[in-house]
């Protein structure tokens, strides 16, 4: 509970505990950073995903293999406004980049094509 208290403002709380059950916000307290915890927060509540199922989108690293991901602090807020207020779901929230190679410490402007031939 003291997570909750933390990560969350009031205003916050009070909207999210009236969106989602109270095990969501436990979920989501545990995400350390707010951009992060905000775009599992949207999408739980747009999916109508059950805790189980945030619980997987977190473990499967949807926020870091999704395509919005790699766009500035200012676009994936925009992007969830938009979400929250509109419906308007924005495809680089949900389609996912199949590769994960931060461990190899490329540029973001290296190409499949490059590092098939190497």
């Amino acid at each position: 509970m003291q997570k909750v208290a933390v990560n969350f403002d009031r205003e916050k709380i009070a909207t999210l505990s009236q969106q989602m059950r109270w095990s969501h916000s436990i979920e989501l307290a545990g995400i350390e950073r707010d951009m992060k915890r905000e775009f599992y927060g949207q999408l739980a509540f747009n999916c109508k995903w059950t805790v189980r199922s945030l619980r997987d989108q977190i473990d499967t690293m949807l926020y870091e293999r999704s395509a919005i991901a790699k766009h500035p602090d200012a676009i994936i807020t925009e992007s969830l406004n938009s979400l929250m207020q509109n419906q308007d779901l924005n495809p680089d929230l949900l389609f996912k980049n199949t590769y994960i190679l931060e461990f190899l410490n490329l540029p973001a402007a290296y190409s499949r094509r490059i590092l098939k031939t190497h």
